[in-house]
Protein backbone atom coordinates (compact mmCIF):
# COMPACT_ATOMS: atom_id res chain seq x y z
CA UNK A 1 0.00 0.00 0.00
CA UNK A 2 1.84 3.00 -0.72
CA UNK A 3 -0.12 6.71 -0.45
CA UNK A 4 0.07 10.18 0.41
CA UNK A 5 -0.99 12.52 3.38
CA UNK A 6 -1.66 15.96 3.13
CA UNK A 7 -2.17 17.81 6.46
CA UNK A 8 -1.30 21.55 8.06
CA UNK A 9 2.37 20.56 9.46
CA UNK A 10 4.19 17.80 7.25
CA UNK A 11 7.51 18.34 9.04
CA UNK A 12 5.92 17.87 12.35
CA UNK A 13 3.73 15.17 11.32
CA UNK A 14 6.80 13.15 10.23
CA UNK A 15 8.74 13.57 13.07
CA UNK A 16 6.17 12.36 15.24
CA UNK A 17 6.04 9.60 13.27
CA UNK A 18 9.42 8.77 12.99
CA UNK A 19 10.39 9.18 16.81
CA UNK A 20 7.01 6.71 17.53
CA UNK A 21 8.25 4.68 14.52
CA UNK A 22 12.02 4.38 15.93
CA UNK A 23 10.79 4.15 19.94
CA UNK A 24 8.90 0.96 19.11
CA UNK A 25 5.51 3.00 19.75
CA UNK A 26 3.84 2.83 16.78
CA UNK A 27 0.82 1.48 18.16
CA UNK A 28 -1.10 2.49 21.21
CA UNK A 29 -0.25 1.66 24.35
CA UNK A 30 -3.61 1.06 25.29
CA UNK A 31 -4.08 -1.14 22.08
CA UNK A 32 -1.16 -3.32 21.76
CA UNK A 33 2.16 -3.06 24.54
CA UNK A 34 5.52 -3.59 23.06
CA UNK A 35 8.60 -4.96 25.82
CA UNK A 36 11.95 -4.85 24.63
CA UNK A 37 15.34 -4.08 25.82
CA UNK A 38 17.08 -0.32 25.45
CA UNK A 39 14.79 2.62 23.89
CA UNK A 40 15.37 2.57 20.39
CA UNK A 41 14.80 -0.35 18.01
CA UNK A 42 17.80 -1.36 15.83
CA UNK A 43 18.19 -4.62 13.79
CA UNK A 44 17.87 -7.26 15.30
CA UNK A 45 15.87 -6.10 18.50
CA UNK A 46 13.15 -8.42 19.60
CA UNK A 47 9.90 -7.31 20.49
CA UNK A 48 7.25 -8.89 22.73
CA UNK A 49 3.99 -7.88 21.59
CA UNK A 50 0.97 -8.30 24.28
CA UNK A 51 -2.51 -7.72 23.04
CA UNK A 52 -4.90 -8.10 26.16
CA UNK A 53 -8.50 -9.13 25.41
CA UNK A 54 -11.35 -8.19 27.07
CA UNK A 55 -9.04 -7.82 30.22
CA UNK A 56 -8.97 -11.61 31.06
CA UNK A 57 -7.15 -12.89 27.98
CA UNK A 58 -3.60 -11.88 26.72
CA UNK A 59 -1.94 -13.14 23.32
CA UNK A 60 1.86 -13.12 22.91
CA UNK A 61 3.45 -13.16 19.74
CA UNK A 62 7.28 -12.21 18.87
CA UNK A 63 9.41 -10.05 16.22
CA UNK A 64 12.53 -9.33 15.20
CA UNK A 65 13.68 -5.86 13.50
CA UNK A 66 15.87 -6.28 10.11
CA UNK A 67 15.20 -2.50 9.08
CA UNK A 68 15.30 0.52 11.47
CA UNK A 69 16.33 3.57 9.49
CA UNK A 70 16.02 7.22 10.15
CA UNK A 71 16.94 10.45 7.60
CA UNK A 72 16.10 13.62 8.04
CA UNK A 73 13.52 12.89 5.84
CA UNK A 74 12.86 9.81 5.27
CA UNK A 75 12.27 6.61 8.52
CA UNK A 76 11.77 3.04 7.79
CA UNK A 77 11.67 -0.01 9.58
CA UNK A 78 10.45 -3.55 9.25
CA UNK A 79 10.80 -6.93 10.89
CA UNK A 80 10.08 -10.88 10.32
CA UNK A 81 7.87 -12.89 12.53
CA UNK A 82 9.65 -15.22 15.01
CA UNK A 83 8.41 -19.10 16.16
CA UNK A 84 6.50 -16.85 19.14
CA UNK A 85 4.05 -15.97 16.62
CA UNK A 86 1.06 -16.96 15.25
CA UNK A 87 1.97 -16.07 11.62
CA UNK A 88 5.29 -16.31 9.27
CA UNK A 89 5.88 -13.25 7.26
CA UNK A 90 7.69 -10.07 7.39
CA UNK A 91 6.69 -6.26 7.58
CA UNK A 92 8.29 -3.28 6.60
CA UNK A 93 6.75 0.59 6.25
CA UNK A 94 8.31 3.93 5.20
CA UNK A 95 7.30 7.74 5.65
CA UNK A 96 9.01 10.47 3.57
CA UNK A 97 8.63 13.96 3.17
CA UNK A 98 8.24 14.94 -0.46
CA UNK A 99 10.73 17.36 -1.69
CA UNK A 100 8.61 20.34 -1.83
CA UNK A 101 7.10 19.61 1.71
CA UNK A 102 3.78 19.94 0.68
CA UNK A 103 2.91 15.94 1.86
CA UNK A 104 4.31 12.80 3.62
CA UNK A 105 3.88 9.78 1.56
CA UNK A 106 3.79 5.88 2.90
CA UNK A 107 4.23 2.95 1.59
CA UNK A 108 3.24 -0.24 3.67
CA UNK A 109 4.79 -3.73 2.72
CA UNK A 110 3.83 -6.65 4.02
CA UNK A 111 3.92 -10.87 3.46
CA UNK A 112 2.32 -13.17 5.69
CA UNK A 113 1.32 -16.94 5.97
CA UNK A 114 -0.74 -18.58 8.69
CA UNK A 115 1.13 -21.10 11.06
CA UNK A 116 -1.13 -21.99 13.52
CA UNK A 117 -5.03 -22.75 13.94
CA UNK A 118 -4.54 -19.45 16.34
CA UNK A 119 -4.18 -17.40 13.61
CA UNK A 120 -7.59 -18.10 12.62
CA UNK A 121 -9.01 -17.57 15.77
CA UNK A 122 -7.50 -14.41 16.09
CA UNK A 123 -7.49 -13.20 12.59
CA UNK A 124 -11.17 -11.26 13.51
CA UNK A 125 -9.33 -9.74 16.65
CA UNK A 126 -6.03 -8.16 15.58
CA UNK A 127 -7.75 -7.25 12.66
CA UNK A 128 -10.22 -5.03 14.92
CA UNK A 129 -7.21 -3.90 17.04
CA UNK A 130 -4.85 -3.03 13.79
CA UNK A 131 -8.20 -0.72 12.88
CA UNK A 132 -8.40 0.82 16.10
CA UNK A 133 -4.84 2.02 15.99
CA UNK A 134 -5.04 3.07 11.87
CA UNK A 135 -8.36 5.05 13.28
CA UNK A 136 -6.42 6.22 16.44
CA UNK A 137 -3.23 7.33 14.23
CA UNK A 138 -5.95 8.80 11.69
CA UNK A 139 -7.00 10.93 14.58
CA UNK A 140 -4.07 12.33 15.74
CA UNK A 141 -3.01 13.80 12.21
CA UNK A 142 -5.75 15.79 12.52
CA UNK A 143 -4.88 17.29 16.29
Amino acid sequence: MTGGIHCSDPQKLFEATADRWVSGRYYPEDVIRFSFEGDQLQVGTRILQELKIFSAITLFAMVEITVCERTEHECRIGYVTTNRHFARGEWCARIWQEPDFSELGFEVKAVTCPSSFWFWVGLPIARYYQMRAWREAIASIHE
